[in-house]
């Protein structure tokens, strides 16, 4: 009865799901500048929901950074890689009546590099995008964003 015990007890163990807890940051998004090439937006003031993964903390190997409003949304993701204060080329899909992978990619850098350690509860991110929408029409639109953010543990 006891080895049976035993065995049921690792039988269950091992069919266990671990689930590992990524480390997020979210808040405010806001665009505070945009270039006249930003004909159809973003637009200076639009603001909405900021999500900031970065790779590492034992989170997943990708950063991304995430936009929503009320009614849209945009994913700037960037594999196995983290955002510099150079542009980076990052996968881009945006959110409105359905997912789209864009024509064109977007490309981010952060003005200042966030300094994120184990007791980071709150972070701003000041930056850059070009061609925030991945449009072949407006790829010459570069907006700065400012997004205050707080740490989620997810």
């Amino acid at each position: 009865m006891f080895i049976r015990s035993i065995v049921f007890t690792a039988i269950v163990f091992i069919n266990t799901v671990v689930s590992r807890a990524e480390v997020v940051f979210r808040g405010v998004f806001v665009i505070s500048n945009a270039n006249s090439a930003c004909s159809n937006g973003p637009n200076v003031g639009d603001q909405g929901n900021g999500q900031f993964h970065p790779r590492g903390f034992g989170n997943s190997n990708f950063a991304a950074l995430t936009t929503g409003g009320e009614f849209d949304g945009v994913s700037y993701r960037l594999d196995n890689g983290d955002f510099s204060t150079s542009y980076k080329k990052v996968i881009t899909q945006t959110l409105g009546w359905s997912i789209f992978a864009t024509p064109t990619q977007a490309s981010v850098l952060f003005k200042t590099l966030p300094n994120i350690t184990a007791t980071t509860s709150s972070l701003t991110l000041l930056g850059k995008v070009k061609n925030p929408n991945g449009s072949t029409r407006e790829s010459g639109c570069e907006v700065d964003f400012r997004a205050v953010m707080y740490k989620v543990i997810e």
